[in-house]
């Protein structure tokens, strides 16, 4: 081995760091630091934050949720105690009186995905 070798494989390992491909996950958490600095903002900043509102205002919207919840639970349910009515009215057999309640349920578990959209 000579001596004008080491040199060559020193300049060899510097070229090949400094040719290095960026990591990828650096614009990422560029972004989530970025989200995270607007976020902190609003909070300190703005009146119409949820942080700010008066303890009756939050507490008002959350009894409302949970009226809509119970709504929309008692609203499912009804129906399998009307489902021979229907029948009856429409005669139609048990599979076709059962569609409405399914549809309502897909609806419920479906609709949100595509209202958030």
């Amino acid at each position: 081995m000579t001596t004008s070798s080491v040199p060559d494989q020193a300049s060899d390992v510097l070229e090949k760091k400094e040719t290095a491909p960026v990591n990828p996950d650096v614009e990422g958490i560029r972004q989530r630091e970025d989200a995270l600095a607007l976020l902190a903002k609003i909070k300190t900043t703005d009146d119409a934050h949820p942080m700010h509102w008066v303890w009756y205002k939050k507490w008002f919207i959350v009894v409302v949720y949970c009226i809509l919840q119970i709504f929309v639970t008692l609203t499912s349910t009804t129906y399998v105690s009307v489902e021979f009515l229907i029948m009856e009215k429409w005669t139609s057999s048990h599979q076709v009186a059962t569609l409405g309640q399914s549809l309502f349920i897909m609806g419920t578990a479906v609709g949100p995905a595509f209202l958030g959209a």
